[in-house]
């Protein structure tokens, strides 16, 4: 979708600069009703969208998966399963059966990844598309029932790229002094080997693992 305009500042509407910014450095896709949960009015997003700082597509997505928490949890300390296969049977058995509904879907634009120093404002390919919606998704069960965490949640997108063939975390969660505690990640489709890359990914760095 093509912006009406080029703004060449950020916008000045708290609804409308949480939308973007949460597009830019915590979710890199949210669905219509995820707006609702996070309370951002329609006006907001449809001025958002006229200024050109947010990109609405009709996409085919499953969402919502209905999260209530992390299908696993993992803190330093605790033994690491001996592989990822019960964890990856229970994130591919949700998936099964579901069938795509096309659903407005929201993203930052280049123009504000670039006013506000993300490394999103791009559609992410298809094979994406569910899973940055259950990052988004995971999001906004944050800012619901854990506000203090939703507050210091870190998307990809807020951090520069690990780099070429190097899997970078969906998100982190930093303590009150910004030291990063916490893994966050949308479990897509995972087979073991994800599964166990994770896990080792959290236990090397001694950070608290949630996949969810």
């Amino acid at each position: 979708m093509s912006p009406t305009c080029l703004p060449d500042s950020p916008p000045t509407d708290l609804q409308e600069s949480r939308l973007i910014q949460t597009l830019a450095f915590r979710a890199p896709l949210l669905a219509g009703w995820m707006l609702e949960r996070l309370r951002i009015t329609p006006q907001s997003v449809r001025r958002a969208v006229e200024e050109g700082f947010v990109h609405v597509y009709q996409l085919p997505v499953i969402t919502p998966l209905n999260v209530t928490g992390p299908v696993y949890r993992w803190s330093p300390g605790q033994p690491l399963p001996e592989d990822g296969q019960d964890i990856s049977a229970q994130l591919r058995g949700r998936w099964a059966g579901r069938v795509p509904q096309v659903t407005p879907v929201y993203t930052c634009s280049p123009l504000a990844a670039q006013l506000l120093g993300s490394t999103a404002g791009r559609l992410p390919a298809p094979q994406h598309w569910d899973h940055d919606l259950l990052t988004g998704e995971v999001f906004t069960w944050y800012v619901r029932h854990a506000p203090q965490e939703a507050s210091r949640f870190i998307g990809e997108h807020q951090l520069p790229q690990a780099g070429h063939r190097v899997s970078d975390p969906d998100a982190f969660v930093s303590d009150s002094a910004g030291k990063i505690v916490k893994v966050v990640e949308s479990g897509g489709r995972y087979g073991p080997a994800a599964v166990e890359k994770l896990l080792l990914y959290a236990a090397r760095r001694s950070l608290l693992l949630e996949i969810w």
